[in-house]
């Protein structure tokens, strides 16, 4: 045997022995489910039990926002359960691949749990206009569609209004914001881009309030706390989406246009073995 068959057969057994040592590692990385991992584990929830429980706790924070009376607690049931059913049936005629995916309709009811409650925080505490729905609107239509989406521009505004004594403003401001933060969600490929996605919700919810101050709806003072509201929102829904966004990503396995770039990166541990 020559020198150069001695160098491709020490060759040949190195890579052999490399191939054999990649092999016997466990995957790693969110695209995988590891069976052994809580967090990575999948969610085996029927979506019947996942509605009912959502519907009954926004019903039961909606009550306890407007009060205890006959009439309200009726009120609020015909409400709630308005909005679930139109929801549900969007939901089942055009995303209907949603209703088999037990980590997307688990999402789903996390995310409208925690945007009611963080909307009554909102309300409460400072403002119902610094309460961040585009933060809502934009992880729903990322991490499920973009109907989805419009679908909690829509949910998340309605109950904005209702709960702030019926305020058609309030609405208006949280659908519009809403939903121009969602136009072009299908663009974003850095989660630096979600800084522009709270610019627009702060410049579109301004406007909007403008036009109500224009319209005699405001005070001057009023206007100046709500234009400072419109600014604090915007950053809260950037600052939740930051935090929030890959927590849901890998809790619910969800990929994303920008997880899928940051797979793509050389120095993910799946591509490396790839290349070897």
């Amino acid at each position: 045997m020559n020198f150069y068959a001695k160098i491709k057969q020490q060759l040949r057994v190195f890579f052999l022995v490399l191939a054999k040592k990649l092999g016997n590692e466990k995957p790693k990385g969110p695209i995988f489910r590891n069976s052994k991992s809580i967090i990575e584990k999948e969610i085996k929830i029927p979506a019947v039990v996942s509605f009912a429980v959502t519907v009954s706790l926004v019903y039961a924070m909606f009550v306890l926002d407007v009060g205890f009376s006959y009439f309200s607690v009726f009120a609020s049931l015909i409400f709630t359960a308005i909005i679930a059913f139109f929801f549900i049936l969007q939901i089942k005629g055009r995303e209907r691949e949603i209703l088999n995916d037990n980590d997307a309709v688990v999402l789903m009811c996390i995310l409208t749990i925690t945007g009611i409650l963080v909307l009554q925080i909102s309300k409460e505490y400072v403002s119902a206009f610094i309460f961040p729905a585009g933060a809502f609107v934009i992880m729903s239509a990322m991490l499920l569609s973009v109907r989805v989406g419009m679908l909690y521009a829509v949910m998340m505004s309605l109950y904005a209004g209702m709960l702030s004594d019926m305020r058609f403003d309030v609405f208006f401001v949280m659908f519009c914001g809403g939903m121009a933060a969602i136009v072009n969600i299908e663009k974003v490929r850095r989660r630096s881009d979600f800084i522009m996605s709270g610019l627009t919700i702060t410049v579109v919810n301004a406007l909007v309030i403008t036009m109500f101050y224009m319209l005699k709806g405001y005070s001057g003072d009023y206007y100046g706390d709500n234009l400072l509201y419109c600014f604090l929102n915007g950053a809260a829904s950037t600052v939740i989406i930051l935090a929030l966004m890959p927590l849901f990503e890998k809790l619910f396995s969800r990929i994303t246009n920008i997880k899928l770039i940051e797979l793509s990166d050389f120095n993910n541990p799946l591509l490396k073995r790839l290349m070897l």
